[in-house]
This record gives C-alpha cells, structure tokens and sequence, in this order.
C-alpha cells in the first residue's frame, strides 16, 4: 500500500501535471507568437514559467530513477518472498544504495539549476570545506546559467 498510495501514485499524479504545464505553455507560446503585442514580456514571463517547470520534472524525474526500484523490489518481496529470495543480494544492495543517491543527487541539481542555491552552495563549499576566503568565489564565475 505504501508504494502504491504514497509513491506510485504522487508521481503519476505530477507527471500528468507536468505533461498538461508543458501542452499549455506551448499553446500560450504559439498564441503569443501570432498576437504580436506585448510579446517579448509574456513570452519572457511564459519562457521563464517553463524553465521552473522543466527544473522541478528534472527533480521529480531524478527522484522516481532513485527511488523507484527500491519501492519495486519491496512490493517483490511482499508478493512474491519465493522469487525475491532467489534474487542476487546486490541488487538490492544496489536498489539501497540509488535511494541514498538522491540526497546526494539533490544538492547537485539544485546547484547547476538556481543561480542563489548555487552561489551559496559554491560559498559553503569555499569556505567549510576548502578553507578558503569568498576573495576568489564570484557569482557566475563557473559559467551556471540561471532558470
């Protein structure tokens, strides 16, 4: 139940979400592009809104790869203990191991996608863990592009 309740259905749920954000944005798109007037700030704003879209699909997306299998292997052994049984124990070692992979993967993909996440990311990252002053940290200094 928990899979299938606090999971599997959430993420099918914002899928379908995502799907309809991204057929709308692309609707709007195409009718700015026809009606010429205050194009360049609605299309900026509507280009923008799908930037952020696409930022929180990627964090979603990331965080069904990780946990995904493990959820999987779980409803296998509850199911089916004789199969699960004859499993090979590194898979779910594996399975474990990509479900802690995204707290890892997290910080990453926030970093690379948020220009302040990635400024105070790459603050903490001179200062705690390099020792060093921010005299040699500038914002955009690592070529980021902002969402």
């Amino acid at each position: 139940f928990n899979f299938l309740g606090c999971v599997l259905t959430p993420l099918l749920i914002m899928l379908g979400i995502y799907v309809k954000i991204f057929i709308v944005a692309r609707m709007q798109l195409q009718k700015i592009e026809l009606n010429s007037v205050n194009s360049d700030t609605s299309r900026t704003y509507l280009q923008n809104q799908v930037r952020v879209a696409k930022s929180l699909s990627i964090i979603v997306g990331f965080f069904a790869f990780c946990w995904l299998p493990l959820h999987i292997l779980n409803c296998i052994n509850h199911f089916h203990p004789q199969y699960f049984k004859t499993m090979d124990s590194h898979i779910m070692n594996a399975a474990i191991v990509l479900s802690h992979a995204n707290s890892v993967g997290n910080p990453i993909i926030y970093a690379y996608k948020i220009e302040e996440f990635r400024n105070t990311f790459h603050k903490i990252i001179f200062k705690q863990i390099l020792c060093r002053t921010d005299d040699g940290f500038k914002p955009g200094m690592f070529g980021e592009t902002q969402i």
